[in-house]
C-alpha cells in the first residue's frame, strides 16, 4: 500500500466517524502511522482530502445523473414524454444502486458534510433536475400543450421534496429492495402530480 493509499484508507474512516467538520488531520496521520508534515506532500487541505475520498462518490453520482438527463433531452418532444417515467426511474435506480454499494459514504455527504464543498449535495441534484423540467415545459408551452402556471422556485420545492425522499431510504436504513419498492411508488405519485401541472400523460 503506497503512502497516499494509507492517508486515504485512514481519512475515510475518520469521515464516515466524525464527518468532515470534526475530522483531524492529525489523527489520520497518527493511524496512518505518518507524521503531519507527510500529508502536505500529498494535499494542501482537508476539504482537497474530503474532496479525493468521499467527494468522489458525489461527482459519479452527478454523472450518473447528468448522463440521463443528456440522453433525455435529445429525444423529441413527445418521446420525451412517452419516455418519461422510463428516464426517470432509471436515472434513480443508478443512484439508489451506487448509494447502496457505498453507504457509509453517502450517509457522510447527506449528514456531515456541512462546510466542505460537498455540503449541498441533494441540493445540486435538484438543480439538474429544474434545470431539466423547466426546459421539458417550456418546450411544452411551444408546443401548444395549456400547462398550469408554474415558476422555477415551485418547480425546485416540489423536486428537492422528491430528491430528499429518495435519500431518506439511506438516512433510516431501509433495505435496498424496499428502498426501491417505496422511491418508484413515490415517482409514480409525483408523475401524477406532473401529469395534471403540464397536461399531459406519461
Amino acid at each position: 500500500m503506497t503512502t497516499q493509499e494509507r492517508i486515504e484508507q485512514e481519512a475515510l474512516k475518520e469521515f464516515v466517524e466524525k464527518g468532515f467538520q470534526n475530522a483531524s488531520l492529525r489523527q489520520i496521520m497518527k493511524n496512518a502511522n505518518l507524521t503531519t508534515g507527510a500529508f502536505y506532500k500529498y494535499y494542501p487541505t482537508k476539504e482537497a482530502l474530503f474532496d479525493d475520498v468521499i467527494g468522489r462518490h458525489a461527482e459519479k453520482i452527478y454523472a450518473f445523473y447528468d448522463s440521463t438527463l443528456e440522453r433525455f433531452s435529445k429525444l423529441s418532444l413527445q418521446e420525451q414524454t412517452e419516455q418519461m417515467v422510463e428516464y426517470s426511474e432509471n436515472g434513480i435506480s443508478l443512484i439508489l444502486e451506487y448509494a447502496y454499494e457505498n453507504l457509509d459514504i453517502i450517509k457522510v455527504l447527506l449528514t456531515k458534510s456541512e462546510g466542505s464543498s460537498y455540503s449541498d449535495f441533494i441540493e445540486q441534484l435538484a438543480i439538474r433536475e429544474v434545470k431539466s423540467t423547466v426546459t421539458y415545459m417550456n418546450d411544452l408551452k411551444a408546443a401548444g400543450v395549456n400547462t398550469k402556471e408554474l415558476d422555477e422556485d415551485t418547480i425546485h420545492m416540489i423536486t428537492t421534496g422528491f430528491m430528499n425522499t429518495v435519500f431518506e431510504n439511506i438516512l433510516h436504513d431501509v433495505p435496498k429492495e424496499e428502498a426501491y419498492r417505496r422511491v418508484i411508488l413515490v415517482k409514480e405519485f409525483y408523475a401524477a402530480g406532473y401529469e395534471y401541472l403540464f397536461g399531459v400523460k406519461f
